[in-house]
């Protein structure tokens, strides 16, 4: 692999076999080389993640399966390494564990809205200067200025016109 070369990696293994707190009993023991950005594995559905935090790093945060899903096909068409999360304190948790070079966060969510995982997202240690979107269906005056104060550094209307869209991420991680 070429020093800066984006890829994925995904293990399946099954829901009911967990081994990897001893990696000799992996099956012809499979062995990882990872970058020092390395995080960890990501668990979910019987699918090992290893998760990697960079400035190409983007978050995706949306209540809306479709709309989510949308937005990090979008990404990964275009190389990044996308994370996801469902709502604001999936978002906060994620964050700390990943450090992503740039989030974009929905601002209507049930459990914690966007506005304060933005909030307790930019409170944390070394967060001050990940840029924080907000993407959403509500960026009138009102809310779009609640979400400039959470610490967002733009608000971006949804339906999203993905080439406008491509360039705004492409400006914040390039920033960052």
């Amino acid at each position: 692999i070429a020093k800066r070369q984006r890829f994925d990696c995904v293990l399946a293994i099954a829901t009911n076999s967990l081994f990897l707190k001893n990696s000799s009993s992996l099956p012809g023991r499979l062995l990882l080389r990872i970058s020092p950005q390395f995080i960890g594995f990501d668990i979910k559905e019987g699918v090992v993640a290893v998760l990697t935090g960079d400035d190409e790093t983007v978050m995706v945060v949306d209540d809306s399966d479709d709309i989510r899903q949308l937005i990090c096909m979008g990404l990964r068409c275009k190389g990044y390494l996308v994370l996801e999360a469902t709502n604001g304190e999936e978002a906060v948790e994620l964050a700390t564990r990943s450090h992503p070079g740039l989030i974009l966060m929905d601002l209507s969510m049930p459990v914690m809205d966007g506005y304060e995982a933005t909030r307790r997202i930019k409170a944390l240690p070394g967060f001050c200067d990940v840029p924080v979107v907000a993407v959403s269906a509500y960026c009138d005056p009102l809310n779009k200025r609640r979400a400039l104060e959470a610490g967002c550094v733009e608000c971006v209307s949804k339906p999203i016109d993905f080439p406008s869209f491509d360039s705004l991420v492409s400006k914040y991680l390039q920033a960052h």
